[in-house]
């Protein structure tokens, strides 16, 4: 078995070990990885285990921290977004060799190693928990979009959500794709209120939606009410599935936009024939109870698809973690 980083993996085999593997993700493909490498806020890294002529495993994430002082000091993580891209038959030899190296680059820099998985990892569940990867409840919803048709679609959302669309769809709310910049950085204004009123956490920095915006597997969309922006929704997509990375809307608008722009989000994502929607996330069993309410009333199935977490600085991670409770209760 060898260790590959960064240029060092191929590309074809990288994509037939995309097209292969049980649990591929957008965020584990190539094209994720250049998005990660166009920005300057953040540190991708990438590394894979080949034996023979195939890719094994392979790790693709990205270390950020915050800019300013103290807080830099306690925020550094290392994160990973869809979980870990392995192959059907992979030797566990393979999967442990990988993790360790993830260990061995990471132990320095972050403070922590967070897998957010967006498929089942119970087959490989003990290689993780072996390594020092503790196993963590987390919750996701995901709407099965195959056979269906915009009409069906409709169908399953909620009572209250269909009163709720149709009503705005007879005031004239419409949602499109962002057309310029300028639409972006209104959206992106609502989505950063979004972030420090509700959800309390940074956000990222603008450049990181323009970027995202160029991407050709990914979708901005947007909700008006005449020329008014009043909520967004960013989608990426994969072969098979459209992945709800950040949406938002104005909770002053009488026309419910956040229940606008995810029924579009689901819309669009069956008219350019993906399999799945999948929600990115709906907390674990004491947080976001709400938030996993209003994604499931859109007729989609609570999967339990879990995180693995790392710590590689316990006195820091405890430190920061505090820090962060008492920040959220202000």
């Amino acid at each position: 078995m060898k260790l590959l980083k960064g240029n060092e993996i191929d590309t074809l085999k990288w994509q037939q070990l995309v097209d292969e593997s049980p649990n591929a993700s957008f965020f584990q493909t190539k094209a994720c990885y250049d998005f990660y490498r166009s920005l300057s806020f953040l540190e991708p890294f990438l590394i894979g285990v080949e034996e023979g002529e195939h890719l094994q495993a392979l790790a693709c994430g990205y270390l950020i921290a915050s800019k300013n002082f103290p807080a830099s000091y306690f925020s550094c993580r290392a994160i990973i977004l869809g979980g870990v891209l392995i192959r059907s038959n992979c030797a566990p030899e393979a999967i442990n060799l990988l993790l360790s190296q993830l260990k061995s680059q990471l132990q320095k820099k972050a403070i922590y190693i967070e897998i957010r998985n967006f498929n089942d990892y119970g087959a490989w569940k003990s290689n993780f928990e072996q390594l020092g990867f503790c196993y963590h409840t987390h919750y996701n919803v995901q709407n099965n979009l195959v056979a269906e048709n915009e009409e069906s679609i409709f169908r399953h959302f909620g009572e209250e959500k269909q009163r709720q669309i149709k009503k705005s769809q007879t005031h004239g709310i419409i949602c499109e794709v962002a057309q310029n910049v300028e639409e972006l950085a209104v959206f992106y204004n609502l989505l950063s209120e979004f972030y420090r009123k509700e959800i309390r956490l940074p956000l990222f920095p603008f450049n990181f939606f323009v970027n995202l915006q160029r991407q050709k597997n990914s979708d901005i969309l947007l909700v008006k009410n005449n020329t008014e922006i009043i909520g967004g929704i960013v989608l990426v997509h994969d072969q098979n599935t459209s992945y709800e990375w950040f949406v938002c809307g104005d909770k002053n608008s009488n026309y419910s936009p956040s229940v606008v722009v995810t029924a579009a989000g689901i819309l669009h994502a069956q008219k350019i024939g993906m399999k799945k929607f999948d929600f990115m996330g709906a907390g674990n069993d004491t947080e976001k109870v709400g938030i996993r309410n209003f994604k499931l009333r859109f007729g989609g199935e609570l999967l339990e698809q879990g995180r693995f977490l790392y710590i590689c600085k316990p006195l820091l991670y405890k430190a920061g973690k505090k820090a962060i409770q008492i920040i959220t209760k202000k």
